[in-house]
């Protein structure tokens, strides 16, 4: 084997075992390939393999001298060493054909672009709906170097870690196909239809405005359900296009073009017992070699089934993630629904409250009336007492007075009657005997009157007499 140059290992035709440097070259002189080698693993030759190998050695002794048994072992594991290298095929993450893995056609996923059943939105081969995105293209020098797989082509990588450049921007990735077709994409078969809408094309989701994308936005940032993690720093709170920290070193994938399998040739000679001893630390070293690869394999193929288990949670974790957002759209709609109403009835309940307060204002103020009028009404109560004892006080006194003069009447009474006796005798004994002077009187005065008009008069003087002398008695009575 040729010496092995920085981060790059090349094969070519091996020197003579005769010279003085071809075992010594064998060992790998750089530090960082030596440490790449003894990650890796050789798969372990199966029974057929070494069968052919015999075979082949059998054949070639017809041709050459029969090298020593110890010589051939070293040489033939020297060839399976280099026809494994020729072999290994390294290549980053994501480069196999992701839509031909069998373990990716899930019967519970629903395409959102051409509408299938078995498998997502990103492996969609189909033509997708005119409308741009915000992605980021990232070139080789971003793309991980996690672990291994297998691939059709025959193409081997070299890794070595240098700092990462510039952060590239995020760039629109245009779709051309028609604009019709947007509309008319069908959801995924576990969310409503009418639970999502649709974002505007080349909007920014932090203001929802279609002018500029979120790392351009000069507004606030909007209040999220979770916190995005930067994968440059390892904090939460923003993202790696954000980060004010410097970039951190990454590891960069380079191509090489190996050599091909014509030009590894292997020459068996003969070698001195003294060599042969000498060489036998390299066979060990390279069995442990071999050994130590063929558990790096094992590893590494442990660590693609635990990445394809990890991309399907991935994916359940995506369709999850929509779930949560139709819903949680859902639950906006029905929260601001909601808050309508409760703006309403509480816009009500002020108006009601100001109507109270109102009414409260009104019905205190009478209040405060009704108890001046009330105040005014008990000191007219007991001013109308103080009046009625001075009124009871007086009546007792009335009633005395009046006693008195109940008396009085009595006697008075009892004195007008004596009087109206006494007086009535005498007037009457008067009276007519004014009359019978008048008679004569007039009989004197009219002597020359018949004496049968004298007479028929004389009854009708009589009866006048009578009359005036009760009016009299009437005047008399009602002035004592």
């Amino acid at each position: 084997m040729d010496d092995v140059r920085t981060g790059r290992l090349t094969i070519g035709n091996p020197r003579p075992v005769g010279e003085s440097d071809a075992l010594p070259l064998l060992p790998l002189r750089n530090p960082h390939l030596q440490r790449r080698v003894a990650s890796r693993k050789i798969r372990p030759l199966s029974d057929e393999k070494r069968h052919r190998k015999k075979a082949a050695g059998k054949k070639k002794v017809k041709r050459m001298a029969m090298p020593p048994k110890g010589t051939a072992s070293m040489a033939s594991n020297i060839e399976e060493l280099a026809k494994d290298f020729a072999k290994m095929k390294v290549h980053v993450v994501g480069g196999q054909d992701r839509k031909k893995s069998p373990s990716r056609l899930w019967a519970n996923l629903w395409c959102i672009t051409c509408g299938k059943v078995g498998h997502a939105n990103t492996e969609c081969t189909s033509t997708r709906p005119n409308y741009t995105v915000n992605a980021v293209e990232w070139v080789q020098v971003w793309e991980p170097a996690g672990y291994y797989t297998d691939t059709v082509e025959e193409t081997a990588y070299a890794i070595a870690e240098a700092p990462a450049p510039t952060p590239i921007p995020p760039a629109q990735i245009p779709r051309n196909t028609p604009n019709d077709m947007a509309t008319t994409v069908p959801q995924r078969r576990m969310v409503p239809s009418g639970a999502i809408q649709r974002p505007a094309p080349n909007a920014c989701y932090n203001y929802k405005d279609t002018s500029h994308y979120a790392t351009q936005c000069s507004h606030p940032r909007r209040q999220m359900e979770y916190l995005p993690l930067c994968s440059n720093c390892r904090k939460p709170g923003h993202t790696a296009a954000e980060c004010p920290q410097q970039a951190t070193p990454r590891p960069i994938v380079r191509f090489v073009n190996p050599s091909g399998k014509d030009d590894v040739q292997v020459n068996q000679v003969t070698v001195s017992p003294e060599r042969e001893r000498k060489s036998l630390p390299t066979e060990t070293r390279y069995q442990a070699l071999q050994k130590r690869l063929a558990e790096e394999v094992e590893k590494q193929r442990q660590s693609e089934k635990v990445c394809e288990d990890l991309r399907e949670d991935v994916e359940r974790a995506k369709c999850a993630s929509v779930d949560l957002l139709s819903r949680l759209e859902a639950c906006r709609t029905t929260y601001d629904a909601e808050s309508l109403k409760v703006d309403d009835l509480s816009a009500s309940a002020e108006k009601k409250e100001q109507d109270n307060q109102i009414e409260l204002a009104v019905r205190a103020k009478k209040l405060t009336e009704y108890e001046a009028v009330r105040i005014s009404g008990l000191e007219l109560i007991e001013k109308l007492e103080a009046r009625c004892s001075k009124l009871r006080k007086q009546r007792s006194q009335a009633k005395e007075h009046s006693c008195e003069v109940e008396t009085k009447l009595t006697e008075a009474e009892r004195k007008y009657r004596q009087l109206f006796e006494e007086t009535r005798d005498a007037l009457t004994g008067r009276v007519e005997w004014c009359l019978l002077g008048y008679v004569l009187w007039q009989i004197e005065s009219h002597n020359g009157l018949q004496i049968h008009e004298v007479e028929h008069c004389a009854p009708e003087l009589i009866a006048r007499s009578g009359r005036r002398h009760r009016r009299l008695a009437k005047k008399l009575e009602s002035y004592l």
